[in-house]
């Protein structure tokens, strides 16, 4: 196993190298509202009175959980609709165009989680693995 600074190093390099402080977010997710076109994120800043509201086309919940399962507020007809799929059972590159000329044409993507399984999404959906 590496040591830890190793490891911290590395971690950093990633960060720079992707632009991740750009766009990563630290608070509370503390509502997910499926909309007819997106998906509004409600998310409590630590420290601050008010919140911020995301809208993504679409929402990965990476919360480290290896059995596909879904949250209790997930409906049937969202997961028929494709609206709600499981982290495990997505094909990233049949669902995200990472090619440059299509970058605009990208959904958005918010990724939900603070550890290990939402830092390995973020970079495959950045790397385009």
């Amino acid at each position: 196993r590496p040591q830890l600074d190793f490891f911290n190093r590395h971690c950093d390099s990633v960060v720079a190298q992707y632009r991740l402080d750009q766009i990563h977010t630290q608070g509370t997710v503390s509502k997910i509202e499926p909309c007819d076109e997106y998906v509004r994120v409600h998310v409590v800043l630590p420290g601050a009175e008010r919140g911020r509201v995301y809208h993504a086309e679409n929402i990965v919940l990476a919360l480290g959980n290896d059995v596909p399962s879904y949250a209790d507020w997930v409906e049937d007809r969202d997961v028929r609709r494709g609206h709600v799929r499981h982290l495990l059972e997505i094909d990233d590159r049949a669902v995200l165009p990472h090619d440059q000329d299509t970058k605009k044409q990208c959904p958005s993507v918010a990724v939900v989680g603070g550890g290990i399984t939402a830092a390995h999404k973020v970079l495959e959906l950045v790397r385009g693995d």
